[in-house]
């Protein structure tokens, strides 16, 4: 399990920004011995997870990652059923939005939709995203088992910004915030100038397994900003829901029901 484990993180250590890493740095910024790194790569490879760049020897993803997300596509779609909500939502509030689902301890971003501004927030089609200092965070705690919310709590946690919250105290007062409201919001926590909010989306046993959310520049982020953004919001967070089979809890179909009653 253990080499299952290590090699799974250096899967992890790959993205976008990030595409191809020689073996010195991977065992550097893995902290895995360097030749067991090598070990590691050359089983990774057998399997196609892997390949080399013949130029310079480098890794890179290899084409095993693309057919194993072809299958988890084709028999549990995500991405079918988010892009066109992605879509809307960002039609509707002139803003970025995206959706993220959970992926050992992080959010991995599953699907974008950019707004047209020039002035906008950019997301990383392959971002991870850190449960404590995200709005989709914040969303996903306050609706995920008690347990695994006191394990990521009880952590040692990465400060990305000057307003990155890690005291668990704070932390658990926003959570329990976003589960009153249906929405988490953070301001700056992971990037400076940023404003996210987010609601989260559910399994067929009810469990959040991930969130929807708008991302904005925070000079835009108004108290009626606001307002439109949780109602936007829930109403996504229930189609995503429905959308992948899942079933919404009752609690949070009250929620959403509040807001429709709202706007009647």
């Amino acid at each position: 399990m253990q080499t299952v484990d290590k090699a799974m993180t250096l899967l992890g250590f790959f993205s976008t920004s990030q595409p191809e890493i020689g073996l010195s740095e991977l065992s550097r910024i893995s902290g895995i011995d360097k030749a067991a790194v090598r070990r590691l790569l050359v089983s990774l490879i057998k399997h196609g997870l892997v390949e080399q760049n013949p130029a310079d020897r480098r890794y890179r993803l290899g084409p095993g990652v693309l057919h194993l997300a072809r299958v988890r596509e084709a028999t549990r779609p995500i991405e079918a059923v988010i892009a066109p909500i992605l879509s809307r939502l960002t039609e509707l509030s002139g803003e970025t939005s995206h959706a993220s689902v959970m992926a050992g301890d992080m959010l991995v971003t599953c699907g974008v939709s950019e707004t047209n501004r020039a002035n906008r927030v950019h997301v990383d089609h392959a971002e991870r995203l850190p449960l404590h200092a995200t709005a989709s965070g914040f969303a996903y705690l306050a609706f995920c088992p008690a347990a695994r919310r006191d394990d990521i709590l009880a952590r040692s946690l990465n400060r990305f910004t000057s307003k990155t919250v890690t005291d668990p105290a704070r932390l658990r007062e926003r959570i329990d915030t976003a589960r009153h409201l249906g929405v988490g919001v953070s301001e700056g926590g992971f990037e400076e100038e940023v404003t996210g909010a987010a609601s989260p989306f559910f399994d067929a046993h009810g469990e959040a397994i991930g969130a929807i959310a708008v991302t904005t520049p925070t000079s835009r982020y108004t108290d009626e900003h606001e307002v439109l953004l949780r109602r936007l919001l829930l109403s996504a967070a229930r189609e995503v829901t429905l959308g992948m089979g899942g079933a919404v809890p009752p609690a949070f179909e009250r929620l959403i029901e509040t807001k429709d009653m709202e706007t009647v």
